[in-house]
């Protein structure tokens, strides 16, 4: 399931549209994170993470991430790599099958912890960007005038 906003700044009238997760397509992005993982195309940090990690589970999946030095934000892929906390409950809940890729947050079950996850440097100021959390969407910068704006609406998708 995917989520999104809609804004219209209240100052110069700009409308946009963020749309974030992966709806229906969380397996495959889930699953070329994977290739991508194991080719090296992520960094041999990656790979290293991952081969050595006991049964990893990923998720891929569109996000904001936030500039808490100049305020630049940008929506792009989140990467993250997961590891069993408690290894005998992931074996009794999924038995000797891989654990399934996340479309959510894998940490807020309590079964996994994350093992690493993307950085974005950002483009404005080369400072590390965070992930944006609610509270950011409910003051989001205007694209074209940098006004805070709150979300108009909220959407689900698939």
């Amino acid at each position: 399931m995917g989520t999104g906003y809609n804004y219209k700044c209240k100052k110069c009238g700009c409308e946009f549209t963020m749309f974030l997760g992966s709806g229906f397509l969380g397996y495959e992005s889930c699953e070329k994170a994977k290739d991508e993982i194991l080719s090296g195309e992520l960094g041999e940090e990656w790979k290293t993470a991952y081969s050595s990690t006991s049964r990893p589970a990923i998720c891929r999946e569109k996000a904001v991430f936030i500039c808490d030095c100049c305020g630049h934000w940008l929506r792009d892929d989140l990467t993250v790599l997961y590891a069993p906390d408690d290894i005998e409950s992931v074996e009794e809940i999924f038995g000797s099958k891989e654990p399934p890729y996340f479309w959510f947050r894998g940490e807020e079950d309590g079964l996994f912890r994350i093992v690493k996850q993307t950085e974005k440097a950002c483009p404005e100021c080369g400072k590390t960007m965070r992930r944006a959390n609610e509270d950011d969407f409910a003051k989001f910068p205007c694209p074209e005038c940098g006004e805070p704006n709150a979300a108009t609406a909220g959407i689900l998708w698939d």
